[in-house]
């Protein structure tokens, strides 16, 4: 799956041989930081007249300690090294300040840790993110807020 000698299959042979991390946790955030990339850059496809945005929305399901977080920390350093990328999108408390931050962050990265307790609190009625649920999906649909 992973072409030889690619930056992936580095990043891919790194992990593998200094960590027990699954690899599919190292292969998702490079895939991430790599469409963080070409999203700063305004890159798309145009499949028969449609356009694409290569925007990867992924949620990564893994129990603590397995490595999510230190995967995505060594490789977003090298990524703002080598490709100006960074995970700069706040976490935020409401539904305001989601639209204030996705305004001033748009096309950026957005890496939540114990994302499934924030998935949670827009679940409940009166919450102060509760309207970020709406707000997600018509980022997703790409409708206008």
């Amino acid at each position: 799956m992973i072409p030889p000698e690619t930056p992936l299959d580095k990043v891919i042979n790194v992990f593998s041989r200094e960590t027990n991390i699954p690899l599919q946790i190292p292969l998702i955030s490079f895939l991430t930081l790599i469409s963080t990339y070409l999203m700063k850059h305004g890159t798309c496809l145009d499949v028969h007249g449609e356009i694409i945005r290569p925007d990867i929305w992924t949620i990564v399901l893994a129990p603590s300690g397995a490595g999510k977080s230190f995967a995505h920390s060594k490789l977003a350093k090298v990524a703002g090294e080598v490709l100006g990328v960074q995970s700069n999108f706040p976490s935020v408390a409401g539904a305001g300040a989601f639209v204030e931050e996705l305004k001033a962050h748009n096309n950026s990265l957005w890496f939540a840790d114990e994302f499934a307790q924030f998935i949670g609190s827009m679940e409940q009625i009166g919450s102060p993110t509760n309207q970020c649920k709406e707000y997600l999906l018509k980022t997703y649909d790409g409708s206008k807020i």
